[in-house]
């Protein structure tokens, strides 16, 4: 449910815009003055708010033409406090240091609820536009629960987020550019009502200044986030944003900025390779400067690869794979999975980053996200790695942690097995929990995970006889029947299926075991 600031809004009516009103705005600017005016001096001395007052910004032929200005009627409201904000907030106009900045954001990071951020901004003292801006980001990184909001009410109740709400409102024209583009995204992220005087406002100082060529590649970026989740890939405003990305060379870029490009146009990955040739650009320019990444920038960029299906840049894959293997201790779950999922797309292996994992997964099966296992098990498998540090360090952990795993991740780690024909040092102990796991949750398998289980089992000779009456009901075969139509591997492996279980099903009657080895004089190819 979006968050309408409507809901809480209390319409300016010609009375309450009085003196008062005037010296709270005045008293608690956010910007540079001197900057201000700079980069806006006809408006360096404009903070009007008359009873009646319409002002409007003129963009010929973009988006957000008309956005009223302290318009006590207009229908789509704005937000105002009750009494002096300087309560809740000190929103000052004097620049912070980059050292107070960052000291700043760190303790941000490091609040976990919304209502202690809003402590932390109280305690804070003044703060400048950029500061408030990331610590809106940080609250919707927090707030934000799918597609909703875990609490809006509470929020938008708030007096400090409110006061936020009205400052980041009448003050757009004053904002530096950063402080700008990281409001709004924030604000997008908090499901706030785009039609709101708050964001229509500063939609238009966005569109104002990306028509006079004044953001930065990452305020660009940032901007470009926020269009995206707003109107999508094809308004007007995200094209001008990437005309400007266009305009400014790739050499000047910083690697940051680089990263930032290559995450904003994975987000566009819809398009079909409308900005293929920049990308061509940024992959050549980028596979020089592989060495000197660093593990998240180089992970990102991996999974940007794979996003934007960029099968022509593996040099840089191989590049950034080979520099990755030194960071592979040091991986978290999802990157050790970004990697992956890169290498098996590009269909590429390396021998030094198979040593590096070899190394480290065995020390870390009991850690690793089920996930994250399973990825290493199915790039082996795709790769054809036998590793057998790897296969039996995953079958110890399979036999204790396997009652939490997802039915794909069960048969994620055990197709590999059967595929590279191996059968790891406690096989008695493997088979015996897949017997369990196969009797309480059967039907939770879908036809083509369990088909791959049992095929699986198969090729080690260890036969599912205990399931042939369930495996050959009717229910089961005509799903498999909606299936074998779309995969000619699906419809092998139902014959292979089909027939062992057939024999297996006449020469024990039903009875055994999948942890059991029957003896059988057929053997696949």
């Amino acid at each position: 449910m979006a968050l309408n600031l409507r809901r809480v809004v209390h319409f300016l009516s010609p009375d309450l815009q009085t003196y008062n009103i005037l010296q709270i705005v005045k008293r608690q600017l956010f910007s540079c003055k001197s900057l201000n005016k700079t980069l806006y001096p006809q408006h360096s001395k404009t903070l009007s708010v008359g009873p009646t007052k319409a002002w409007y910004h003129q963009i010929p032929d973009k988006g957000y033409h008309n956005i009223v200005k302290d318009q006590p009627g207009s229908t789509l409201g704005t937000v105002c406090l009750h009494g002096d904000a300087g309560e809740y907030l000190n929103l000052d106009d004097k620049q912070r240091t980059s050292s107070n900045e960052q000291e700043f954001l760190e303790h941000l990071n490091n609040c976990k609820t919304a209502k202690h951020i809003f402590k932390f901004l109280n305690s804070s003292g003044s703060i400048t536009d950029t500061m408030a801006a990331a610590a809106l980001l940080r609250i919707s990184q927090i707030e934000r629960d799918g597609s909703s909001l875990k609490d809006p009410g509470a929020l938008l109740e708030n007096e400090a987020f409110k006061a936020l709400c009205f400052h980041f409102e009448h003050e757009s024209l004053r904002l530096s550019s950063t402080g700008l583009v990281t409001a709004l995204y924030a604000y997008v992220q908090l499901y706030v009502d785009p039609k709101s005087t708050l964001m229509l406002r500063l939609m238009s100082e966005c569109q104002m200044r990306l028509n006079n060529g004044q953001m930065t590649i990452t305020d660009l970026c940032l901007l470009g986030k926020a269009l995206l989740d707003l109107e999508g890939p094809g308004c007007r405003m995200f094209k001008q944003v990437m005309v400007e990305i266009q305009r400014i060379k790739i050499v000047d870029w910083t690697s940051e900025e680089i990263i930032m490009v290559y995450n904003l146009l994975g987000a566009t990955a819809g398009e079909g390779g409308n900005y293929q040739q920049l990308l061509n650009k940024m992959n050549t320019y980028t596979l020089h400067l592989a060495s000197k990444l660093n593990r998240k920038a180089k992970n990102e960029i991996l999974n940007a690869m794979v996003v934007l299906k960029q099968t022509q840049a593996l040099p840089l894959v191989i590049n950034l794979c080979k520099h990755s293997v030194r960071h592979v201790p040091q991986f978290s779950d999802q990157e050790l999975i970004v990697v992956l999922n890169a290498l098996m797309y590009f269909g590429h292996s390396d021998r030094f980053f198979t040593d590096a994992l070899e190394q480290n997964v065995p020390k870390k099966t009991f850690s690793l996200k089920p996930e994250a296992i399973s990825k290493v098990m199915q790039y082996c498998s795709q790769r054809r790695i036998l590793s057998l540090p790897i296969f039996d360090a995953v079958a110890e952990s399979f036999v204790y942690n396997s009652d939490n795993f997802t039915t794909k991740e069960i048969a994620l780690q055990i197709m590999p097995f059967g595929k590279l024909n191996y059968l790891p040092p406690n096989a008695s102990q493997l088979f015996k929990k897949i017997e369990n796991l196969l009797r309480g949750r059967f039907s939770q398998f879908q036809p083509r995970i369990l088909l791959n289980l049992l095929h699986s089992c198969i090729l080690l000779e260890r036969f599912p006889v205990n399931f042939v009456a369930k495996i050959f009901s009717p229910y089961f075969l005509q799903q498999l029947e909606g299936l074998d139509g779309q995969d000619k591997c699906v419809h092998d492996k139902a014959n292979t299926l089909s027939i062992y279980l057939k024999i297996l099903a006449i020469r024990t009657n039903g009875k055994g075991d999948v942890g059991e080895q029957v003896e059988c004089d057929f053997v696949l190819v």
